[in-house]
């Protein structure tokens, strides 16, 4: 089996600072004890970015652990999401979380992901059905 859909290519990334606060002008966020995540319905691509700030810890070892956790979680779990963008950003909690505990608070935040994903999606058919409506 190729290892290319489980990499993370530099294009699957979110990387400027504009398209970080494009995602966060959404509104549209759900989160976990130990992650939140801010989501922007994409056209045609899936992107990520996470955000680990220096609130949760000073030491930079900790910071990329967290990301390297969440990248890893992403890797294996991204042909679940159709196209979105996603920010997930860590709470000071993280910190002090093993990876398992990580990993299963991304889990449940993974699960609303989808849940935003249904709907997202249904609002989308809903909108192009009215669009196709003859007018009267």
């Amino acid at each position: 089996k190729p290892l290319t859909s489980k990499t993370l290519s530099k294009s699957e990334r979110l990387l400027a600072p504009s398209a970080f606060k494009t995602v966060y002008s959404t509104r549209q966020f759900g989160s976990s004890p130990l992650f939140t995540f801010n989501v922007l319905g994409a056209q045609a691509n899936k992107k990520i970015g996470v955000t680990v700030s220096k609130k949760v810890s000073k030491r930079a070892v900790d910071r990329n652990r967290i990301k390297r956790v969440v990248k890893e979680f992403y890797r294996h779990h991204k042909t679940e999401i159709n196209s979105a963008h996603i920010v997930i950003t860590a709470k000071p909690k993280c910190v002090i979380a093993t990876n398992k505990e990580l990993t299963e608070s991304l889990q449940e935040l993974w699960g609303k992901l989808l849940k935003w994903q249904r709907w997202h999606e249904h609002k989308l058919r809903k909108e192009a059905a009215l669009d196709n409506e003859p007018d009267q």
